[in-house]
């Protein structure tokens, strides 16, 4: 095991309700403070965008963002190519925005997809976005941590009239008509802590920002 899954399996088993040893309760005293430093972070970040200090750009189109409240696959990538398919299916023309988390593309903005072909790899633009170019005919799938910039070129290249943007729900710079949350039915908050004590990336008060709740992974959940 390397030592990067060793460090994961080691942070998993302290966020477990379980006994644990005087250093085990050390390392997550110190993880508890970085928390509270964290949480601040966050707060001042939306604040500041909520507040109007930050600038919100609002462009011509539908925009919808999909995301979570925790790390970990929530079934982001699925449930984004099922809302395309069906906005595409009601007439709308739809493009997909995706961060391309880790790939050569995330600093810039590049199209993934035009719709008709792909014309970056998964090592250019993301494997996530790779998957959901392959799995959308028709659909203009686009590329770039600045939501932004991606949306309003799907505009002006594509004429989007619908903008889904996945794994959104802390990208404040763009606004969204509707937010939509998923929630991992196995693990819905973890420990309850923000990281790095726990995986939840916002406060829990601020689901109120959403719109819609989806749950996801209900069929993995123990009946009891």
């Amino acid at each position: 095991m390397s030592f990067r899954s060793k460090t994961a399996a080691y942070f998993s088993f302290l966020m477990q309700n379980v006994p644990h040893t005087r250093r085990d309760r050390a390392v997550l005293a110190v993880l508890g403070g970085i928390s509270k430093l964290y949480e601040k972070g966050v707060e001042i970040k939306y604040k500041a965008f909520a507040g109007g200090k930050r600038k919100q750009e609002k462009l011509p189109a539908v925009v919808i963002g999909l995301g979570n409240i925790t790390i970990g696959g929530t079934g982001k990538t699925p449930t984004a190519c099922m809302l395309a398919r069906i906005s595409q299916g009601q007439g709308d023309r739809v493009a997909l925005l995706n961060r391309g988390y880790r790939s050569r593309a995330e600093h810039q903005t590049a199209i993934m997809s035009d719709g008709t072909q792909l014309l970056l790899s998964a090592a250019e633009g993301g494997d996530e976005a790779c998957l959901m170019a392959r799995s959308l005919p028709g659909v203009p799938v686009l590329v770039g941590r600045e939501r932004t910039t991606s949306g309003r070129m799907a505009i002006e290249r594509y004429g989007a009239e619908v903008l889904i943007l996945d794994d959104a729900f802390q990208h404040w710079p763009l606004i969204r008509d509707l937010d939509i949350v998923l929630i991992d039915a196995t693990n819905p908050f973890g420990n309850g802590y923000l990281l790095p004590r726990g995986i939840l990336r916002e406060p829990l008060e601020h689901l109120n920002r959403a719109g819609l709740f989806i749950i996801t992974k209900t069929d993995q959940r123990d009946s009891d």
